[in-house]
């Protein structure tokens, strides 16, 4: 069942755990650290099938992770080695690749990052259904004028302005 995959987990007080996967299930590496402030018992499934309460994200690495915990979860950081060439054959990019979690009605991509040796690091406060989606590169948001006037657009406003006046001086037969 658990054909190349590997578990790493760090926890900072007394832990146990249950883990189950689906047979078609075959990721390398989760990794796993959890600091939950009493003893903790997690129930973690691995599956490449959707869970029935979420939706299938729009690109995604084609796995959920659901974890459920008996407790209350201060802080965690979720890990999986990511493979560049399954990423490349699934038209997706590494650098868009984010944890996300499903908030009861869409994903919630959470800052993530790809390490050195290619786990895809993230840091979380609770458990839930976990999935590693690709996002859209964002854009920066444009910078407006006081006036709400986009600044490039105020650049060539301002441009046309002066080339109008200029003109129009040197029509009057004015120099600048």
């Amino acid at each position: 069942v658990f054909q190349n995959t590997g578990l790493y987990m760090n926890c900072s007080n007394s832990l146990q755990l249950e883990v189950s996967a689906e047979n078609q299930y075959n990721q390398k590496a989760l990794r796993l650290e959890v600091d939950s402030g009493n003893e903790l018992k997690l129930q973690i499934q691995l599956r490449e099938s959707k869970p029935t309460e979420v939706t299938e994200p729009g690109k995604y690495m084609g796995f959920y992770c659901e974890i459920e915990p008996n407790a209350t979860i201060t802080q965690a950081r979720l890990g999986m080695e990511i493979d560049p060439a399954q990423v490349q054959s699934m038209n997706m990019e590494m650098e868009q690749l984010t944890w996300a979690y499903w908030n009861g009605e869409n994903w919630a991509p959470v800052d993530s990052t790809l390490n050195d040796e290619n786990v895809l690091e993230a840091e979380t406060d609770h458990f839930s259904t976990w999935a590693i989606i690709q996002v859209e590169e964002t854009t920066e948001p444009e910078t407006t004028t006081s006036t709400g006037i986009p600044m490039p657009t105020a650049f060539i406003a301002i441009g046309i302005a002066a080339a109008l006046l200029f003109s129009r001086k040197n029509s009057l037969g004015v120099s600048l």
